[in-house]
């Protein structure tokens, strides 16, 4: 694992039982990630913000949003990580989607998928607030770590 994201993970608190947490409720999360993504671009259209994807393969940028999000709940934070997550955030400047509205993204996505895996029935009540919890952990270094991209590409 990279020093930088060691760093950020003992930062926010990411412990081992948190990696435990997500990955065994990974199957559940998997199950929601499709809705929500549909919803967020949902929502992004209905707030006008459509018009930042509108040369963009959606059902492709969809599916690997899903895809990256499958892959957070892992928690591996090791070089293939920190390298897709760099370009993640390189692409997103790239594309002029600014800091802030990356952050206010990260915001109404993550209150919406932690909505849905709390009522779900397939998540035990045991784990419902600590995997609420994890879930905030995780967005936090992802967002951390693609913000930070965004001084990469800078600097380069």
């Amino acid at each position: 694992m990279h020093n930088k994201i060691k760093e950020i993970v003992r930062c926010i608190g990411i412990e081992k039982f948190d990696a435990e947490i997500a990955t065994r409720n990974r199957e559940t999360i998997s199950e929601i990630l499709p809705i929500v993504v549909k919803e967020f671009y949902e929502h992004l259209d209905e707030i006008g913000m459509s018009r930042l994807f509108r040369s963009v393969d959606m059902a492709r940028l969809q599916a690997r949003q899903i895809e990256h999000w499958r892959e957070l709940f892992r928690a591996d934070f090791g070089d293939v990580y920190a390298n897709r997550v760099t370009r993640i955030g390189i692409v997103h400047r790239d594309h002029e989607i600014t800091p802030q509205v990356y952050m206010q993204s990260y915001g109404w996505f993550t209150s919406r998928l932690v909505e849905r895996l709390v009522a779900h029935p397939g998540i035990a009540a045991a784990d419902r607030a600590r995997l609420a919890g994890v879930v905030l952990k995780l967005v936090h270094l992802d967002m951390t770590m693609a913000l930070a991209s965004y001084d990469a590409a800078l600097i380069d």
